[in-house]
């Protein structure tokens, strides 16, 4: 299953919603994942889960096993199950008390077992890092994690330490540790994954931090995309947004990126293409970037023939 047809099940479903929120964690979004109405219809839900848990299989290997599947309730029960059911494995789950997630109702976690922790949606990773510090502190390991709602992707591997083995842009928990710059480096290797980004928000961002971002995604875009890039920016746009609206970012930065993206920069008071910073995210009679007025100096020819 690719990208494109998860988003649109959770459309479907009315399950993607736009708008302004407020996530658990702090952190805001022009788009939130009402997993729930997603996962009322059983049919969906079973052939979501199971696209995830082949993604996993194919990344961990045919001989990947594990005893069972743990989640976070509330929202992560109905995914662990189905999960559980195409890994044909038991699935538990752990649940709030005072504030704090436990395992209850005689569940066991054996020294030794290898678990897969499923949720719903993460945005910063607390939740999927208590059931991690659950299954490890009993001695069991978890083998991977895995999240619906982040387009079937899968994050990595955990050691029985509890530490994750792969790339720094897959884990959320861990980039809350580290220095901003190191976080920036993550976020740019991998942009269109969100952890990094929804972790910068958190901070005090500099103008050179900005500089560091917008030459990071530039390199990206070179190395990667030569061409240009059309696929949805998802949270990545959102964020760029914020670094507008703060003035972080300079037109000349804003122009090279619109350029690299999408082969093209037109008008700022009548631009016709979207992306980030460009005139049509804030209205035809506002500037390129805003805050800021276009001038000739600021506008460049279409690189289009």
């Amino acid at each position: 299953m690719e990208q494109q047809e998860v988003l649109q099940a959770f459309r479907d479903t009315q399950a993607l919603l736009s708008g302004h929120f407020e996530l658990r964690s702090g952190l805001h979004s022009d788009q939130f994942f009402q997993c729930a109405l997603l996962l009322q219809y059983p049919r969906i839900a079973e052939k979501l889960c199971a696209a995830v848990v082949a993604k996993m299989r194919a990344q961990l290997g045919a001989d990947f096993k594990v005893d069972a599947v743990i989640s976070p309730a509330l929202g992560g029960i109905p995914v662990g199950h189905e999960v559980g059911r195409a890994l044909g494995v038991r699935a538990i789950f752990a649940e709030k008390e005072q504030g704090k997630l436990v395992l209850r109702r005689a569940f066991q976690v054996k020294p030794g077992e290898r678990f897969v922790v499923a949720e719903d949606v993460i945005t910063r990773g607390g939740r999927v890092q208590e059931v991690v510090d659950i299954v490890t502190a009993r001695g069991g390991v978890v083998a991977a994690i895995c999240v619906l709602a982040v387009l079937g992707v899968l994050l990595p591997p955990i050691s029985p330490s509890g530490s994750p083995q792969a790339s720094l842009a897959d884990s959320p928990f861990r980039l809350r540790k580290l220095p901003t710059a190191q976080v920036i480096d993550v976020g740019v290797s991998k942009p269109l994954l969100p952890w990094a980004w929804q972790e910068l928000e958190q901070r005090s961002l500099t103008v050179a931090d900005a500089a560091r971002i917008m030459d990071g995604l530039d390199g990206w875009l070179q190395r990667e995309h030569p061409a240009g890039y059309t696929e949805p920016l998802n949270w990545l746009d959102t964020f760029l947004d914020h670094l507008a609206q703060d003035h972080l970012v300079n037109d000349e930065q804003a122009i090279r990126f619109v350029v690299a993206l999408h082969g093209s920069v037109h008008c700022g008071h009548c631009g016709s293409a979207s992306g980030p910073f460009h005139a049509e995210r804030y209205g035809h009679k506002k500037p390129l970037i805003a805050g800021t007025t276009p001038t000739a100096s600021s506008l460049q020819p279409s690189l289009q023939p």
